[in-house]
């Protein structure tokens, strides 16, 4: 959980991921930016980004109920605070290796505006994709990641695989999903649970 460790081996960790030559994509929330001069990934690594955002006005709300903050202007600390990290709760982390299994590593997010504008500078195959667009009319957003996509890979999606991805990411197929783990957060030196499906979000 040293993130001078994790910053010095993020680029190590890629070639490695990658000696193969295979197309993956992966889910983060860190920022594109440096730590100790260690680049997060650079063009070697990364073939481009699909860059999700969220109405910052909105997100107070989200995190507020997310994360449970007691009150809004704790919510707006968090999402404006430059050197924001998001980690696993020791408990959490005593979880994973009591199973011996390995544990996602810390994520360094920065504030809204930071991390915004840092994915914003992407210089190849930078898509974003605006929330609110998606939870509005998710049928053309889908077909702009589809479309996307396709170009990187040379495949063209159909609409019945479009529809069919829009389906299975639906509120409801996630919310469903969300009811079935447990998670522990770590905030302001307290614990407190979550039910949620992913580890980390924004």
């Amino acid at each position: 959980m040293d993130l001078k460790e994790i910053g010095k081996n993020w680029i190590l960790s890629q070639d490695r991921i990658n000696a193969d030559k295979n197309l993956r994509f992966f889910k983060t929330h860190n920022m594109l930016g440096k730590l100790n001069n260690h680049q997060f990934t650079d063009n070697k690594n990364t073939l481009g980004a699909i860059h999700v955002v969220r109405d910052p006005r909105n997100i107070i709300t989200s995190l507020k109920n997310h994360l449970s903050f007691p009150t809004y202007n704790e919510a707006k600390e968090f999402m404006f605070n430059e050197k924001q990290i998001l980690s696993l709760s020791d408990q959490e982390k005593e979880r994973y290796e009591k199973y011996k299994t390995k544990y996602p590593l810390p994520q360094i997010i920065g504030s809204w505006k930071t991390h915004y504008l840092s994915w914003k500078k992407m210089n190849k195959n930078y898509l974003l994709v605006k929330y609110e667009n998606l939870i509005e009319n998710p049928k053309l957003e889908f077909t702009k990641v589809a479309k996307y996509i396709g170009d990187l890979i040379k495949l063209k999606f159909d609409d019945d695989q479009i529809n069919t991805a829009i389906k299975l990411s639906s509120f409801e197929k996630l919310e469903n999903l969300e009811k079935k783990t447990w998670f522990h957060r770590k905030r302001n030196g307290y614990e407190w649970k979550k039910k949620e499906i992913f580890l980390f979000r924004t």
